[in-house]
């Protein structure tokens, strides 16, 4: 029931439209397409846990090198604690992380939120020698140089599963 001028039911009363299976106190908020309701969703509010990409020209003003897109998802725990993250497109094709905690706000390079959340192994591994990460192409026990060595000067740690060992027909798990 959305009580527009043209509506059947504007100024009924709340007995009338319990009687015609209506809600007694609705006040409208959501709109019909082909026959369905649709909620409304206020923008003051988003949908949990769903990243809404967002064109606002308050991010442009926000500093300079910003555009106005910006992905941005509210994060909810189990209980009930929620927190806005955006992500903002930069000029320069970069991108930075955008969260408030306890009333300030920070922005930080996408490429430092990579080593935050990213295994130490894989970090070490990637870093000592010149190992992929997991899902890219090549089995990353090539003859590439890490930052710190040459890939097959020492032990390669490789999981369980991922290759066996020639010589002894087992996966090493151990430097």
């Amino acid at each position: 029931m959305l009580k527009f001028k043209r509506c059947n039911l504007r100024g009924a009363s709340p007995r009338k439209l319990v009687s015609l299976k209506e809600e007694a106190s609705e006040m409208g908020g959501y709109f019909i397409v082909n026959g369905l309701e649709r909620d409304i969703r206020p923008i003051i509010m988003s949908k949990r846990n769903y990243p809404m990409s967002t064109v606002r020209s308050s991010f442009s003003e926000k500093r300079e090198g910003y555009t106005d897109k910006a992905v941005v998802i509210r994060c909810v725990r189990a209980d009930q604690t929620s927190l806005t993250v955006k992500l903002h497109y930069l000029r320069n094709g970069s991108a930075r992380l955008g969260f408030w905690i306890q009333g300030r706000e920070y922005m930080l390079p996408v490429e430092k939120e990579k080593y935050a959340i990213t295994d130490m192994r894989k970090l070490t591994n990637r870093m000592q020698f010149g190992i992929p990460e997991e899902g890219s192409l090549g089995d990353g026990l090539g003859e590439g140089y890490g930052m710190l060595g040459q890939a097959g000067s020492g032990k390669l740690r490789v999981s369980a599963g991922d290759r066996a060992d020639k010589s002894t027909g087992s996966c090493a798990s151990t430097w």
